[in-house]
């Protein structure tokens, strides 16, 4: 077995993944406002600087893990308009 046959034998297999976008145009496109995402925005710095002002008013040791959780809490709603 020769080597290009072995290469040719363990090729990943080809996929059609449609025109991938540029480096500039997938960021323009994440950066897209979508409607609520400027509430949720402003919700979670709310929620970061409650939890940094309790954090130190508490002296909680990591402060930083419960903005972080909130953050993780809160990414999944992008574009949802809570009433």
């Amino acid at each position: 077995m020769s080597t290009a046959d072995i290469r040719r034998h363990f090729a990943p297999p080809a996929l059609d993944q449609g025109d991938p976008p540029s480096g500039l145009r997938a960021l323009w496109h994440e950066m897209k406002s979508v409607p609520g995402r400027g509430k949720n925005t402003a919700r979670l710095v709310v929620i970061t600087l409650l939890c940094t002002v309790i954090g130190e008013v508490f002296r909680v040791p990591f402060i930083a893990v419960f903005p972080w959780i909130a953050f993780l809490l809160a990414g999944n709603d992008q574009g949802v308009d809570f009433h």
